[in-house]
């Protein structure tokens, strides 16, 4: 894409749904160029049982190694509950190279579900193929 393409000047969104159950993995974004992550905004669909351990842990995972990058509390939070979290502390986001996934794995409460969304970028000159 061309210097100027609206894809590198906004940034975009992808919406996910998390499983229930203590540990599960899901809501996998997966980077399909070079992106930069800025934020997450967590939804409480159903609360969980326990103040302490409804948690929303978002990762990186590129290769085999995971880095937690925001840790989202929602204890016993009712439906609709809304969550803001920053990815980083650092101006323009974490790096994700082509193939790097963000998740969530869910703390030990196991009804607790919720639908995020991550913000992102393209990184600026990314290859891209349409």
């Amino acid at each position: 894409m061309f210097y100027d393409n609206a894809s590198y000047l906004t940034r975009q969104s992808s919406v996910h749904l998390t499983t229930a159950g203590s540990g599960a993995i899901s809501s996998r974004h997966t980077a399909f160029t070079a992106q930069q992550a800025y934020s997450v905004v967590v939804s409480v669909l159903v609360a969980g049982t326990s103040a302490a351990n409804n948690l929303a842990i978002v990762q990186k995972v590129s290769g085999t190694a995971t880095t937690a990058l925001a840790t989202v509390t929602m204890g016993t939070a009712t439906a609709n509950t809304v969550f803001y979290s920053t990815l980083t502390n650092v101006a323009g986001g974490v790096s994700l190279i082509q193939g790097d996934k963000l998740q969530v794995t869910n703390g030990t409460d196991i009804v607790g579900t919720v639908t995020l969304a991550y913000e992102y970028s393209v990184t600026p000159l990314a290859n891209v193929t349409v």
